[in-house]
Protein backbone atom coordinates (compact mmCIF):
# COMPACT_ATOMS: atom_id res chain seq x y z
CA UNK A 1 0.00 0.00 0.00
CA UNK A 2 2.83 2.21 0.83
CA UNK A 3 4.84 1.05 -2.31
CA UNK A 4 1.95 2.64 -4.54
CA UNK A 5 1.10 5.79 -2.74
CA UNK A 6 4.94 6.49 -2.97
CA UNK A 7 4.39 5.46 -6.50
CA UNK A 8 1.11 7.98 -7.73
CA UNK A 9 2.67 10.72 -5.36
CA UNK A 10 6.30 10.22 -7.60
CA UNK A 11 4.07 10.59 -10.54
CA UNK A 12 2.44 13.93 -9.59
CA UNK A 13 5.76 15.30 -8.64
CA UNK A 14 7.36 15.13 -11.92
CA UNK A 15 4.17 16.29 -13.42
CA UNK A 16 3.89 19.71 -11.09
CA UNK A 17 7.60 20.23 -11.89
CA UNK A 18 7.52 20.97 -15.51
CA UNK A 19 6.33 24.05 -16.08
CA UNK A 20 8.08 27.53 -17.20
CA UNK A 21 8.03 29.17 -20.08
CA UNK A 22 10.64 28.49 -23.11
CA UNK A 23 8.68 28.83 -26.46
CA UNK A 24 9.89 28.24 -29.79
CA UNK A 25 7.16 29.30 -32.54
CA UNK A 26 7.11 28.40 -36.43
CA UNK A 27 4.52 28.30 -39.08
CA UNK A 28 5.04 25.90 -41.62
CA UNK A 29 2.82 25.03 -44.50
CA UNK A 30 0.69 27.32 -42.59
CA UNK A 31 0.15 25.18 -39.62
CA UNK A 32 1.64 27.36 -36.48
CA UNK A 33 3.26 25.10 -34.00
CA UNK A 34 4.48 26.07 -31.04
CA UNK A 35 7.25 23.72 -28.93
CA UNK A 36 10.05 24.23 -26.29
CA UNK A 37 13.68 24.40 -27.33
CA UNK A 38 14.02 20.76 -25.61
CA UNK A 39 11.38 19.11 -27.41
CA UNK A 40 13.59 17.52 -29.85
CA UNK A 41 10.74 15.55 -31.80
CA UNK A 42 8.93 18.65 -32.44
CA UNK A 43 11.29 21.52 -32.77
CA UNK A 44 13.65 19.29 -35.35
CA UNK A 45 10.56 18.35 -37.47
CA UNK A 46 9.75 22.59 -37.49
CA UNK A 47 13.47 23.09 -38.32
CA UNK A 48 13.78 20.30 -41.35
CA UNK A 49 10.38 22.41 -42.53
CA UNK A 50 7.48 19.96 -41.29
CA UNK A 51 6.19 21.39 -38.44
CA UNK A 52 3.69 19.53 -35.83
CA UNK A 53 0.67 19.51 -37.45
CA UNK A 54 -2.51 19.63 -36.35
CA UNK A 55 -4.70 15.80 -36.54
CA UNK A 56 -8.19 16.25 -36.33
CA UNK A 57 -10.47 12.27 -35.66
CA UNK A 58 -11.35 13.22 -39.49
CA UNK A 59 -7.57 13.25 -40.39
CA UNK A 60 -6.12 10.11 -38.46
CA UNK A 61 -5.18 7.36 -40.31
CA UNK A 62 -3.82 4.32 -39.25
CA UNK A 63 -2.86 4.91 -35.83
CA UNK A 64 -1.11 8.68 -34.27
CA UNK A 65 0.73 8.47 -30.75
CA UNK A 66 0.07 12.02 -29.33
CA UNK A 67 2.26 13.66 -26.76
CA UNK A 68 1.17 16.60 -24.75
CA UNK A 69 3.51 18.37 -22.64
CA UNK A 70 4.13 21.56 -20.73
CA UNK A 71 6.17 24.49 -21.73
CA UNK A 72 8.86 22.93 -19.64
CA UNK A 73 10.52 20.01 -19.82
CA UNK A 74 12.11 17.23 -16.82
CA UNK A 75 14.24 14.44 -18.10
CA UNK A 76 11.56 11.91 -17.50
CA UNK A 77 9.19 14.11 -19.90
CA UNK A 78 12.02 14.34 -22.52
CA UNK A 79 12.08 10.54 -22.45
CA UNK A 80 9.06 9.64 -22.54
CA UNK A 81 8.93 11.83 -25.90
CA UNK A 82 12.12 10.22 -26.90
CA UNK A 83 11.01 6.82 -26.41
CA UNK A 84 7.67 7.08 -27.75
CA UNK A 85 8.62 9.05 -30.90
CA UNK A 86 11.26 6.55 -31.71
CA UNK A 87 9.09 3.72 -31.42
CA UNK A 88 7.18 5.50 -33.79
CA UNK A 89 9.97 5.31 -36.30
CA UNK A 90 11.05 2.13 -36.00
CA UNK A 91 7.70 1.11 -37.67
CA UNK A 92 8.52 3.27 -41.13
CA UNK A 93 4.96 2.93 -41.50
CA UNK A 94 3.47 6.38 -42.89
CA UNK A 95 0.05 5.41 -41.38
CA UNK A 96 1.15 5.11 -37.43
CA UNK A 97 2.52 8.88 -36.91
CA UNK A 98 3.57 10.57 -33.56
CA UNK A 99 2.63 14.40 -32.64
CA UNK A 100 3.83 16.59 -29.89
CA UNK A 101 1.73 19.38 -28.31
CA UNK A 102 2.30 22.04 -26.01
CA UNK A 103 -0.27 22.51 -23.59
CA UNK A 104 -2.41 25.51 -23.69
CA UNK A 105 -1.38 26.41 -27.12
CA UNK A 106 -4.02 27.72 -29.64
CA UNK A 107 -3.20 25.10 -31.80
CA UNK A 108 -4.09 22.43 -29.49
CA UNK A 109 -6.66 24.25 -28.16
CA UNK A 110 -9.22 21.75 -30.25
CA UNK A 111 -7.67 18.05 -30.23
CA UNK A 112 -7.16 18.90 -26.03
CA UNK A 113 -10.72 19.60 -25.54
CA UNK A 114 -11.62 16.56 -27.87
CA UNK A 115 -9.29 13.75 -25.61
CA UNK A 116 -9.99 16.03 -22.26
CA UNK A 117 -6.52 16.84 -21.73
CA UNK A 118 -5.81 18.77 -18.64
CA UNK A 119 -1.67 17.72 -18.02
CA UNK A 120 1.08 15.88 -19.69
CA UNK A 121 -0.39 13.19 -21.51
CA UNK A 122 0.16 10.36 -24.02
CA UNK A 123 -2.52 8.57 -25.68
CA UNK A 124 -2.46 6.23 -28.75
CA UNK A 125 -5.37 6.71 -30.73
CA UNK A 126 -6.91 4.31 -33.69
CA UNK A 127 -9.52 2.56 -34.44
CA UNK A 128 -12.08 4.60 -32.77
CA UNK A 129 -10.22 4.19 -29.17
CA UNK A 130 -8.11 5.96 -27.34
CA UNK A 131 -5.45 4.50 -25.10
CA UNK A 132 -4.06 6.24 -22.27
CA UNK A 133 -0.88 5.01 -21.57
CA UNK A 134 0.63 8.01 -19.06
CA UNK A 135 1.13 6.29 -16.00
CA UNK A 136 3.10 3.63 -17.89
CA UNK A 137 4.77 6.02 -19.57
CA UNK A 138 6.00 8.17 -16.69
CA UNK A 139 6.82 4.97 -14.64
CA UNK A 140 8.98 3.48 -17.33
CA UNK A 141 10.70 5.82 -19.99
CA UNK A 142 13.96 6.38 -18.05
CA UNK A 143 14.14 3.50 -15.42
CA UNK A 144 12.79 0.82 -17.84
CA UNK A 145 12.80 2.06 -21.19
CA UNK A 146 12.15 -1.23 -22.99
CA UNK A 147 9.38 -2.22 -20.97
CA UNK A 148 8.10 1.30 -21.72
CA UNK A 149 8.74 0.96 -25.87
CA UNK A 150 7.28 -2.42 -26.05
CA UNK A 151 4.09 -1.43 -24.02
CA UNK A 152 3.80 1.16 -26.75
CA UNK A 153 4.26 -1.25 -29.55
CA UNK A 154 1.84 -3.60 -28.10
CA UNK A 155 -1.05 -0.95 -27.61
CA UNK A 156 0.24 0.54 -31.30
CA UNK A 157 -0.25 -2.91 -32.60
CA UNK A 158 -3.56 -3.18 -31.27
CA UNK A 159 -4.85 -0.50 -33.23
CA UNK A 160 -3.12 -1.31 -36.70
Amino acid sequence: MKSKLIVVLAVISLLVSCHTKTTKTDTIAGVKSSCTDSTKSCCSKSEKGKGCPYATSDSIVGVLVVYFHNERRCATCMAVEEGASGVVKQYADSSISFHSYLIGDPVSADIEKKYNIEGQTLIIVGKGQVIDVTNMAFMNARVKPETFKEEIKKQIDKLK
